[in-house]
């Protein structure tokens, strides 16, 4: 997934590893995130295979690649995105947790969820404040539908967490 998640971004505009990563903080690490670490085999493996291509550049004395799409890129993205959306597993540690915490004292696992879900509200003010900002962003009108379904990843985000605040509440601190 990294490899699309570089080659969407690419998409937009040229960038370097840094404006990869910083873009991704702000928008696809909600749902998928990557490293450094990760971001550099792959910017590397892309080259190789022609798909994006470096340019070194020396910015306030310090070198830097700049990645940009190239044809071949460009064709391979819209490819695998024009493919059928897959279902996948819920891939959800929380609901690991959730399966073995009737190991616990009920007091203790009681805790737990209460904590979790004052997270999962935390993760929905921030959704819903990086969703505010980025409604007022404006667009030249071809770039519109990018936004569109860009913020919709953010109101997904959004609903995610509300439905399983909502009912972890109710299944498990309502009533207790």
């Amino acid at each position: 997934m990294i490899e699309q998640i570089v080659l969407g971004f690419l998409m937009l505009r040229s960038m370097t590893l840094y404006d990869i990563k910083k873009g991704m903080e702000k928008s696809t690490e909600h749902f998928s995130s990557a490293s450094f670490g990760s971001l550099h085999p792959t910017v590397q493996r892309l080259e190789k295979q022609n798909l994006i291509e470096s340019q070194e550049e020396t910015v306030g004395g310090r070198n830097r690649k700049r990645y940009t799409l190239t044809d071949a890129g460009k064709q391979h993205f819209l490819n695998w995105l024009g493919q059928d959306i897959e279902l996948e597993k819920v891939k959800d540690n929380s609901l690991l947790k959730l399966f073995f915490l009737g190991h616990l004292p009920a007091d203790q696992a009681k805790t737990l969820i209460e904590r979790y879900c004052k997270h999962l509200e935390q993760q929905i003010a921030l959704l819903g404040l990086l969703h505010d900002q980025t409604e007022k962003i404006q667009v030249p009108e071809s770039l519109q539908r990018i936004k569109d379904h860009q913020v919709a990843t953010l109101e997904f985000g959004k609903a995610y967490y509300q439905f399983a605040r909502e009912w972890y509440m109710k299944k498990f601190l309502e009533n207790s």
